[in-house]
């Protein structure tokens, strides 16, 4: 017998009979039910099923059984770095297309514009010569070219007649026509301005015909009235498709958004300028302070208490502004969307912050008494020096005053430069207060000091920071000494 005929069979066999039992346990009970008799098959049979029961419920499969064992291998990743492959840009194409389609737009628009402004500049009083009139401006579809409204599919009858828009000449039932007043029409041809002569005459139709429409009449006959003004208030509409009206709709939104901002964008705007006027004015106000504080003249003090009360009002001007965007649309019933809710408050809370690190700390400025003994204390403190300059050697000070008249001619340069600019200063005036000093540092200092004063009364303040950093570098050499 050859091992080519024997026929393999699998699955859960008796070991006796050959039977497929398809489970363990069928194959366990078929075993005691038929072959219960042979204890010696049925001893040796159990022990076979007990020990496979015992491998399978607690897993003591180990690599040395055949059961357990697996094919032994490593899983290897090879990582490439992938080169960018073959690419194509869309750009070009995508802006080819989006132009086509807004010059059509366009196009369209401005087309039917004119063909409006046609419409309404020679609109006839009587309605006879107005189907003449809104024929010559745009070509008519014929009748019979269409059976059925093309918008909801319904065939026309005698309940249901063809009406064309006026402003493409298409076709479409009296259900899915849209109307434009002649008074909307004519804000979308003249945003801007308004025709006198439109308003006159449409007010005359509105009289004229005023009457007439109230009279009751059949279904056919108000739909005819209809197409040449509205039943309501009389005043004149012209005939329009969904499509035609779609458009005039967002022409009529571009222009709102043009000429008409949003209540958060203006008050938003007026923000951002009055914090540049409060930020210009701090910067103004902190170097009149340590002017003040640095014992200079009187009429600052003035400047800066003004100053500072601009500067308040505009505290309290930032303020109810960020209140009145903050609160801006809740009072409506429409919800605010949660994005520009979250924009108005972080809005409202940055104008804290600049209010807060600003202007609530604002440097205070002295009284009256306090600059008064300011000025004496820097008049003691000149005398001092001064005493103490006189107490030194002669060849010390003559030193210094040889360095000095080296620089006299430098600084006259700077006096000549101020007097070519169309300003000078009196140096006659601080002359006469030098009449009881000495050295010629401190005449400088007296003369740069005087310069600096008229040049503040006269508003010059570009003169003004030259004319102190000179009168810096004398202090500093004259602490030297």
């Amino acid at each position: 017998m050859s091992h080519e005929n024997v026929e393999i069979i699998e699955g859960f066999l008796c070991p006796i009979c050959y039977e497929d039992l398809g489970t363990i346990l069928g194959l366990h009970s078929h075993f005691n039910d038929k072959h219960g008799e042979e204890k010696d098959i049925l001893s040796a049979f159990k022990g076979i099923i007990g020990k496979a029961k015992t491998i399978f419920n607690e897993g003591l499969l180990n690599d040395s059984s055949l059961l357990g064992k697996k094919d032994e291998f490593k899983e290897v990743r090879v990582i490439q770095e992938q080169k960018a492959g073959v690419s194509r840009s869309f750009t070009a194409e995508f802006k080819a297309l989006r132009e086509a389609k807004v010059s059509y737009k366009v196009t369209k628009t401005n087309q039917l514009l004119v063909r409006l402004d046609k419409l309404v500049s020679g609109l006839p009083l009587e309605p006879s010569k107005r189907k003449a009139h809104e024929q010559n401006v745009v070509q008519w579809v014929t009748d019979e070219d269409v059976k059925m409204c093309p918008e909801c599919a319904k065939s026309f009858g005698i309940l249901r007649r063809r009406h064309h828009c006026r402003l493409c000449g298409s076709i479409q039932c009296h259900e899915c026509s849209t109307f434009i007043l002649v008074s909307h029409a004519r804000k979308l041809i003249y945003p801007s301005q308004e025709s006198p002569e439109i308003n006159r005459r449409v007010s005359e139709f509105s009289v004229k015909n005023s009457i007439k429409f109230k009279l009751p009449s059949s279904s056919a006959s108000m739909a005819s009235i209809t197409s040449f003004a509205d039943v309501e208030t009389g005043e004149p509409h012209i005939r329009s498709c969904k499509y035609c009206i779609e458009m005039l709709n967002k022409y009529e939104n571009q222009l709102e958004a043009r000429t008409n901002r949003p209540a958060l964008v203006v008050l938003y705007d007026s923000l951002i300028s009055n914090k540049e006027k409060t930020a210009q004015l701090l910067s103004e106000y902190i170097d009149l302070s340590k002017l003040l504080w640095e014992g200079e003249q009187e009429f600052l003090l003035n400047d800066a208490k003004k100053v500072r009360m601009d500067l308040m009002k505009l505290a309290d001007t930032l303020d109810g502004l960020s209140k009145r965007i903050v609160l801006l649309g809740k009072d409506q019933e429409s919800e605010i969307p949660r994005i520009q809710l979250s924009l108005q408050n972080k809005i409202r809370y940055a104008t804290a912050q600049f209010l807060k690190e600003n202007l609530l700390g604002l440097p205070s400025l002295p009284s009256e008494e306090e600059m008064v003994r300011i000025r004496e204390k820097r008049k003691a403190e000149a005398e001092r020096r001064l005493e103490e300059l006189r107490g030194k050697s002669p060849q010390k000070i003559s030193h210094k005053e040889s360095r000095l008249s080296e620089e006299s001619p430098k600084r006259a340069n700077n006096n000549r430069v101020y007097h070519e600019l169309g300003w000078t200063a009196s140096a006659a005036k601080a002359r006469e207060d030098l009449d009881g000093t000495d050295h010629p540092m401190v005449e400088q200092m007296y003369i740069l000091r005087t310069y600096i004063r008229e040049a503040r009364e006269q508003n010059r303040m570009d003169e003004v920071a030259t004319l102190e950093r000179n009168l810096e570098e004398l202090e500093a050499e004259y602490s030297k000494l």
